[in-house]
């Protein structure tokens, strides 16, 4: 079985227990970060499907980055989340 390079997703949480607090020791609150380390035992074909689609949401992602800056820089104008998404639609018909 082929072990690809360790890949790891890092999900933080912030907990606030100022909600278990009476309204006086409301500054006396104190945050808990927790971190979880997940490692992908992927194949071969799951490695180059997750770096292509890696590469496809980069690819739009820059696409879409490219549209906004010159948008801005010829009209001082920004493009909408959902424009952007319309475009989307015709990308893909390309």
């Amino acid at each position: 079985m082929y072990y690809a390079p360790k890949w790891y997703v890092i999900k933080t949480w912030n907990y606030d227990q100022t909600v278990h607090r009476k309204p006086e020791d409301i500054s006396k609150a104190m945050i808990i970060s927790k971190g979880f380390k997940y490692q992908l035992r992927l194949t071969q074909k799951q490695v180059s499907l997750c770096s292509q689609t890696a590469g496809s949401c980069r690819y739009v992602w820059n696409r879409g980055l490219a549209i906004k800056k010159e948008l801005w820089e010829k009209k001082k104008e920004s493009i909408s989340r959902f424009d952007l998404d319309n475009l989307l639609i015709e990308w893909k018909r390309e």
